[in-house]
């Protein structure tokens, strides 16, 4: 399983980060073959400050459905919404998830 995350520093003015990424999340729930979807709310970090201010994941069944998925018009859409964020506010990273079932 592949998580496609996207890590959002706190805005530099306050003034309608909320709206622009509510739609944003809007849009990604869209996007195909997306597998599970989360919202992530930071409270902090024991070691040092917590740059982030929300995280968003999704995961997909491989790299392949991922790159497939976000060459879609839903995921072209998401990734043109991304991009009207200010630069350097989010951080993309892509990773390998390996889960144990109990």
């Amino acid at each position: 399983m592949l998580k496609f995350m996207i890590m959002f520093r706190a805005p530099q003015q306050a003034g309608g980060f909320d709206e622009a990424l509510n739609v944003f999340i809007t849009h990604i729930a869209h996007i195909p073959d997306v597998q599970r979807q989360q919202v992530v709310f930071p409270l902090g970090s024991p070691i040092n400050t917590m740059p982030y201010v929300r995280i968003i994941e999704l995961y997909f069944a491989s790299q392949t459905q991922m790159n497939e998925a976000l060459r879609t018009p839903e995921g072209q859409t998401a990734g043109q919404l991304l991009n009207s964020f200010a630069p350097n506010s989010f951080d993309i990273v892509f990773a390998e998830v390996y889960e144990e079932r109990r």
